[in-house]
């Protein structure tokens, strides 16, 4: 794993056993892919009702694919999805909680909502809270808006 992925794993406080259970997932996803080094990581979470945060899955991208794996027990839908992202995107949309898409604090929260145009149904999502919004806009930026078909 990249010096950089374990510095924002860091930034966004997760525990020692957290980020060794990520970085096992991020094995375990190059070994299923062949990918040998991945372009960039994001975690998916959310802070619950008590403000504690819930983590999903780990998703990596390359500059033509996203790749997702659970890494937690709230995950919810499948275990791994490996899609093409090239030119794929039919849809997304961007729901923003106390985050004007440059400044966030503890309260922040952003959602992102996409479709892929192909024989594959349904939305997917990603989830951010605080330090972790701006991660997730530049994840957009990056791989979303230049594969909108």
């Amino acid at each position: 794993m990249k010096k950089e992925f374990k510095e924002y794993l860091n930034e966004i406080n997760l525990s020692e056993s957290l980020i060794e259970h990520i970085e096992k997932q991020y094995e375990c996803l190059s070994s299923l892919t062949a990918v040998t080094e991945f372009d960039d990581i994001f975690i998916s979470e959310y802070s619950d009702k008590e403000g504690i945060r819930q983590y999903f899955s780990l998703w990596t991208f390359t500059e033509f694919a996203l790749h997702k794996i659970a890494i937690g027990p709230n995950s919810k839908g499948d275990k791994i999805v490996i899609t093409n992202l090239k030119d794929r995107v039919s849809e997304f949309g961007i729901s923003d909680y106390n985050f004007d898409l440059i400044n966030e604090d503890e309260s922040s929260k952003l959602v992102i909502a996409f479709s892929l145009n192909a024989n594959i149904t349904g939305r997917y999502g990603l989830t951010a809270t605080s330090r972790n919004c701006k991660k997730l806009l530049s994840i957009v930026k990056k791989y979303f808006i230049p594969n909108i078909k």
